[in-house]
């Protein structure tokens, strides 16, 4: 059985892992060789495209894809972005899958070293949309729409681009072992680039009629060792900035999760919940609700995406400021990739420490961060480079004797 998952890994097919490595036991979720694709650009209205992916769900097919930012526009117009109504962007794309394969995490590590075994790969990310210079020009904007009032916190991002050759899933298998997560995915879809995401973060999961949301927010580089660890995990829990950002996205999830929710059956079950990652450590909190049987998937979207904790706060306004601010599309980079059940269970991350790679090689990352009153421009520039350590170590295994991004410089530094 496994060689035939093998098998579908390595053929030039599509389909969609949804993968997981970074608990014992985590479950990964494989789809291949869909029955159909349900895929919308810029320009068009979902509203038909919703429709054709509910009723594979009640034909019994799996859904399984991705949302780019970009489509916040399509789901609820007052989202503005930078690339809305762009007619060449493919803002939605799931297939209509028969097979649902659940693997072990013993099963999916097995079968992504076997499918990576003997590849090679060349990363390359010389380019960055920003310099230190014009990052800092951009957060004292940002500075003063937040002391006029405009927005409270802002989601600044900026791109890193270059190149990728040869093999995909030694590259994927790379990143899986730099940076293990919960929320990781490979996107193999027609006519769309190819994505590998290992988003440590939650967007949704939805079980029967109970949707649950973990925004992250907070980031650290992990220390030398355990006693260096726990002390920069306190410094984070004590931080000013850090408590901002965080109560201002947990309430903003509040209200998102208000928006699709029965009546009063929203709750925060757990605040600042420190994580552990290879490179850096992060702050999550938990926030919960019930939501109606009938709620269909549109309305699910558009009632809370995107994810808050890649926006800001209050999200029309500050995504406003965004677009204008950052001008460049964001793309698959802060938008959502996961599955949809039968049944309708769901679970979708937030797409972020995600390579987007086209079939001609060009690729791109996006990297940011939660921009309060309280933040410091070059702070902030360097909790970029600790969130794409990660794959500075994978550039590096890719081709050692070189530094192949500004990132890698300012680690350096």
């Amino acid at each position: 059985m496994m060689s035939s998952y093998l098998n579908t890994l390595r053929a030039p097919l599509p389909f969609v892992l949804l993968d997981a490595n970074y608990h014992d036991d985590d479950i990964s979720h494989l789809f291949r060789d869909p029955v159909e694709v349900v895929s919308v650009t810029g320009d068009c209205d979902i509203t038909a495209a919703m429709a054709q992916l509910e009723q594979g769900l009640d034909n019994g097919l799996f859904a399984a894809g991705f949302i780019s930012y970009e489509a916040a526009h399509q789901f609820d117009p007052a989202l503005i972005t930078a690339g809305a109504g762009d007619a060449e962007e493919v803002t939605i794309c799931f297939g209509l899958f028969r097979e649902h394969i659940e693997l072990t995490r013993i099963e999916a590590d097995s079968l992504m070293a076997a499918a990576a075994k003997g590849g090679e790969f060349h990363l390359s990310l010389p380019h960055s949309s920003r310099d230190i210079e014009s990052y800092l020009d951009d957060i004292a904007v940002l500075q003063t729409h937040i002391t006029a009032g405009d927005t409270y916190q802002t989601n600044y991002t900026y791109r890193m681009s270059g190149d990728m050759h040869g093999d995909r899933l030694a590259l994927y298998e790379e990143m899986r072992q730099q940076q293990p997560v919960s929320y990781g995915a490979f996107v193999q879809l027609p006519d769309v680039p190819v994505y590998l995401s290992r988003s440590p973060e939650l967007f949704f999961r939805k079980n029967g009629n109970r949707l649950v949301t973990r925004p992250m927010k907070g980031t650290a580089p992990r220390g030398a060792n355990d006693a260096a660890d726990h002390d920069i995990v306190h410094a984070m829990l004590e931080d000013g900035k850090t408590q901002s950002e965080n109560t201002i996205i947990v309430d903003l999830l509040r209200n998102d999760f208000g928006r699709v929710a029965v009546t009063n059956s929203v709750s925060v079950d757990a605040y600042l919940s420190p994580e552990r990652y290879k490179s850096v450590h992060q702050l999550t909190s938990t926030i919960s609700c019930e939501v109606p049987a009938d709620l269909s998937i549109s309305d699910l979207f558009a009632g809370v995406f995107p994810c808050g904790s890649v926006t800001g706060a209050p999200k029309v306004r500050t995504m406003q400021i965004i677009s204008d601010l950052e001008k460049d599309k964001r793309g698959i980079y802060t938008g959502s990739i996961g599955y949809i059940l039968p049944n309708r269970d769901m679970c979708f991350n937030v797409a972020i420490r995600t390579l987007s790679v086209s079939v001609d090689g060009y690729a791109e990352v996006g990297v940011g961060g939660g921009i309060v009153h309280e933040s410091d421009g070059d702070s902030e520039f360097a909790e970029c480079a600790a969130k794409m350590a990660f794959l500075e170590r994978v550039m590096i295994a890719s081709k050692p004797e070189t530094h192949l991004s500004p990132l890698a410089k300012l680690q350096a530094s």
